[in-house]
This record gives structure tokens, sequence and C-alpha cells, in this order.
């Protein structure tokens, strides 16, 4: 039955939809997700940023030991006549990407300055349409995309619910948290664990415990102050993603081959970059003007 929904959905294929779809189903991607931390974190406010990774991450947490359990193959090797454009390894059930644009979805507007229906029509539509991307690409059956919808909600709600009880301690709890979920995945690479399996758990681990020992260090010592004038914000912009790039070509160059100690130590890195390198770089070399924003 799941399976004829997206062999329907699959006929309106084309060549244009093909580019749409694959460019849209990028708004549920890991990359998307670290571009609208660092916006709200260099600009905005760190201590919402720092709540939607905590989020974010317990939430992908979930979806990975959900996969691990369900096992549900994806519907292209249930059916190898669909088409499918990038085959991606893993399990199906729940959606991770229809997890991931729900939270950002809800966050995003939450944060909105003005939460008008117009902000609210464009984030349902584009989570909307996320999600349908997610079958036309033959990457996820219906009740994969609603399961993830569904866990990306309720972990968002329960994930602000536990940062609230955290009585503005939240460093401290998800500092240790993560430190200790680094710990026994370090043992479990004596193991050698799939990487298909286990690469987004090493990715949210490891880049939360980069980004929470960043925040730790920028809320005890350094207080940055991430109000500044539109020019300023340019400039830190600029050297802000000169220095994610660095990090990642360097690490790239030592470690050619695909491998979880790889993912593991990039993030670690980009977490620390994002949440205390670079706001150190932002106070001694941009500094600040009297015009705030």
């Amino acid at each position: 039955m799941e399976l004829e929904i997206i062999r329907m959905i699959q006929r309106i294929r084309n060549v244009f939809f093909d580019h749409f779809f694959n460019l849209i189903t990028e708004l549920g991607d890991q990359y998307v997700f670290i571009l609208v931390v660092v916006f709200f974190y260099w600009f905005i406010n760190k201590k919402s940023a720092y709540r939607l990774v905590f989020v974010f991450l317990l939430s992908s947490a979930m979806a990975t030991i959900i996969k691990q359990v369900v096992k549900r193959p994806r519907p292209y090797i249930q059916d190898e006549k669909l088409t499918v454009l990038r085959k991606t390894g893993g399990y199906s059930f729940p959606s991770g990407h229809s997890q991931a644009i729900t939270i950002q979805s809800l966050f995003i507007y939450n944060e909105s300055y003005y939460k008008n229906k117009y902000i609210k029509i464009i984030l349902i539509f584009l989570t909307t349409i996320v999600l349908f991307s997610r079958m036309y690409l033959g990457q996820h059956y219906l009740t994969d995309v609603i399961a993830g919808l569904a866990l990306g909600s309720l972990m968002y709600l329960l994930g602000n619910f536990l940062f609230k009880k955290m009585n503005n301690k939240e460093e401290v709890y998800a500092l240790v948290l993560s430190f200790l979920i680094s710990v026994i995945l370090i043992i479990l690479l004596f193991f050698k664990p799939a990487y298909e399996s286990y690469h987004k758990i090493y990715i949210g681990a490891f880049g939360l415990l980069g980004f929470s020992v960043g925040y730790y260090l920028d809320k005890k010592y350094l207080k940055y102050e991430v109000k500044n004038s539109r020019l300023k914000h340019i400039y830190k912009f600029i050297i802000g993603v000169l220095g994610a790039l660095l990090i990642y070509f360097v690490i790239e160059i030592i470690f050619k081959d695909q491998s979880l100690y790889k993912d593991a130590i990039l993030y670690l890195l980009l977490g620390l970059w994002i949440s205390i390198g670079s706001l150190y770089v932002f106070k001694k070399v941009v500094g600040y003007d009297q015009e705030k924003l």
C-alpha cells in the first residue's frame, strides 16, 4: 500500500521536479541546521541557539535509536524499480529530515519577533514540501515522514521542558550529558560499529560536546555580546565561515577516508569554533560599534 503511494507520487517525475525536490529536501539536512544555529548564536541570542542544539540533538538521538530498533529498509530497497537520485544508507523509520525540518520550523516561528499568519503559512509549506520530497525521492514511506513529524514535535516540546527545568544551568547539564555519551561512543569504537548506522550519533554527540564546552566558557568567562552594527555582523560572518572552512579542509586533509573518528573530531572542533573560538576572535578583532541592531 505505502509503496503504491510512492509509485503514484513518482508518476509526476521530470527533470525540473528532480532538481527541485533534491534541493528542497536539503532543508532537513544537518548543514541547514548548522546555519540556523550559527545565525542565532552569532547574531541573535546565544541561549536560544543553544536550546535549539540541545533539542535537535536530543531528537536526533531518539530517532537514531528508533531506527536501530525498527530496522525498516528504505522504499527503493524494497522495490528496485523506484527511481532514486541518490542512494543513502541507514534505515527508513522514522524520517530524520522530516523530524529536522519540524523542529527548525517550530523553533523559528517561536523565536520570530513577528508571529503572524504569513510566517506560519511559509513554515508549514516548507515543512510539508520537505516531507513530500522524501517520498518523491524514494527515501521514505508515508508513515516514516508522519512519524518524523510527530517525533520532531514531541521532542521539541520535551526538550524545551527539560531545558527550562535546568534553571539557567543548561550548559552544566548538557556538558555532563554530552561528555558521558561521548565516552560511551569512544568505547564503542573498539567494537567497530557500522559507519552508516552510527555516524549521525557521533556527529551529534561530539558536536554537542564541543558546543557545550564553548557555551560554558563563554557564559562563565568571555561573556560575548552578540548585538552589533550591521557592518560588524558582516565581518563576523566572514570570519566565522572562514574559520569553519579552515577546520573542515584541515580535517579532510588529515583524514582522507570516511570514518567515525573523522566525524567525531570534525564536529567536536566545529562545535568549539562556533561556540567559543569564533566569539573570541570577534571580540578581539571585530569589536563593537555604538550602532546596535
